[in-house]
């Protein structure tokens, strides 16, 4: 009897996943993206239908569209890179200056001249274990060998793509300053390890799963508001009713500021002044 042995991937060594943001809306085209998305907890919406029956929606494939906050923490967290639709690199083209591009063609000089020595050392190493091998002197692999070192495109790395990103100075949108603000709760709740979904449909900016919604119901109705907004009454209740209307527990989270600790030799102290504090609202009597 004879066994297989498969070889898997690890996770760290994985290609990050390539999300296309259209008209401020980020999608994920590749099966093996959206897997991987999955794995760490992003389910996103399936948007993708049939030209035959674009109306239906219960059979939805790919792309798969994220919210922004998913967005944002795939790639802080080096999960993804974000490639920006045909719209918003005309918009950066209009926003390049000379300078800019002067930058551009030193990142790429550099990347090209670290490249070629890169590939001249591998071919070192490999020449002196030939020699080793063949107990030959080293001028038998002489000098004319040739080595042909291509600098077509697809040698560019990501972190190529990252550095020359870094030197284009592009202004924030509307959209994802507007995420920006829910995004500490965002982070807040995918730390707990809960799934999100948008919750339009509930009236919440997410609904919470304890776990992949395949296999569970979702628990919370979440709603972010401000430290010392009033949230008023009518919105309590509603909130109240509603979530326990749909068996749920409607939550609202905030940005609480927290007191400077004196004297701290602490650099971190500056992230530290802010947490979230989670608060749970459930109506009894009914549902």
């Amino acid at each position: 009897m004879s066994s297989q042995t498969t070889h898997t991937t690890p996770i760290d060594e994985r290609k990050k996943a390539t999300i296309v943001l259209i008209h401020n809306k980020p999608l994920v085209f590749l099966l093996e993206d959206a897997k991987y998305l999955r794995s760490l907890g992003i389910v996103g919406v399936f948007t993708g239908t049939l030209p035959s029956a674009p109306q239906q929606n219960l059979y939805m494939g790919l792309p798969l569209l994220l919210m922004i906050e998913e967005m944002i923490w795939l790639v802080l967290k080096g999960h993804a890179v974000v490639v920006p639709g045909k719209d918003y690199i005309q918009k950066v083209y209009q926003r390049i200056s000379i300078g800019d591009l002067q930058i551009l063609d030193q990142k790429q000089e550099q990347f090209n001249q670290k490249h070629i020595e890169m590939r001249l050392k591998k071919f070192e190493e490999l020449q002196k274990r030939l020699n080793k091998t063949l107990k030959a002197p080293s001028n038998l692999i002489g000098d004319n060998v040739q080595v042909k070192i291509p600098l077509t495109p697809q040698h560019i790395t990501d972190s190529k793509h990252e550095e020359v990103a870094d030197s284009i100075s592009v202004p924030i949108t509307q959209f994802l300053a507007s995420a920006i603000k829910t995004y500490p709760l965002y982070e807040h709740l995918k730390s707990s390890e809960y799934y999100m979904l948008p919750g339009m449909r509930f009236g919440g900016r997410y609904v919470a799963y304890p776990g992949d919604p395949l296999r569970y119901h979702s628990h919370l109705i979440v709603n972010e508001v401000e430290w010392e907004e009033d949230i008023g009454l009518l919105r309590l209740v509603g909130g109240g009713r509603l979530s326990t209307g749909v068996k749920k527990v409607w939550c609202i989270g905030s940005s609480k500021e927290v007191e400077e600790v004196e004297d701290s030799t602490d650099p971190e102290d500056k992230e530290k002044l802010e947490e979230i504090v989670c608060y749970s609202v459930e109506w009894s009597g009914f549902g």
